[in-house]
């Protein structure tokens, strides 16, 4: 996070479309400045330590 690796292991489910979209689609607001983000996923991120980065940069964009 911040920039510095952080050391995972088993970073293959990174490599999941739901994961690629969901980045695609916060670059995309954060461009507009503003819309709506829906998307019907696993809760795999939401428990899993490997997506500790992503769990942080979704919350920096969307307080």
């Amino acid at each position: 996070m911040d920039g510095q690796p952080l050391g995972e292991r088993n970073s293959k489910w990174l490599q999941d479309d739901y994961v690629k979209f969901i980045r695609f689609a916060q670059w995309r607001l954060d461009q507009s400045g503003s819309g709506v983000l829906a998307f019907i996923s696993n809760k795999g991120y939401l428990d899993n330590p490997t997506f500790r980065g992503m769990r942080h940069s979704l919350q920096q964009s969307f307080p």
